[in-house]
């Protein structure tokens, strides 16, 4: 279970990783809510923010990534933030414009990296003057 996981994580924070793992978490209905929740999501969601809030920053999981990833990050502050994924030859692959409505910690799904060539890729949040970043493994296998 999550919580044999993750020990110190509250129940609140473990009904968030699991409301916000769910397919339909950005664009709720009144069908479905928040749709069908993914337990392995909301466990790299946990385990992201265990690792950012040690590492004190920014955590992309999982890593290497082979599809789609989560990016986490703590301490950012409301506003306008630009998401960037680049190959390590500083070539753009992924670019995400979005305004943040509150300050705090923050999880973002990143897709496509199964679309692109193994390699090295610089993951970084642009905000205001702070700049984040991190380095992700897409394998070749």
């Amino acid at each position: 279970s999550l919580w044999q996981a993750f020990p110190q994580a509250s129940n609140m924070e473990i009904f968030d990783a699991i409301q916000r793992s769910a397919d339909q978490y950005n664009n709720p209905d009144d069908e479905l809510g928040y749709g069908i929740p993914n337990f392995r999501t909301a466990y790299y969601i946990l385990e992201a923010k265990t690792a950012s809030a040690q590492q004190g920053g920014m955590v992309f999981l999982p890593n290497p990534v082979v599809d789609a990833g989560l990016l986490f990050s703590n301490d950012l502050f409301a506003g306008e933030a630009l998401i960037r994924v680049h190959q390590a030859n500083g070539q753009e692959c992924y670019r995400l414009e979005t305004t943040l409505d509150a300050a705090g910690s923050h999880v973002f799904r990143i897709e496509g990296f199964g679309d692109w060539a193994p390699g090295v890729y610089i993951v970084s949040i642009d905000m205001e003057g702070l700049r984040r970043e991190t380095k992700v493994l897409r394998p070749g296998y």
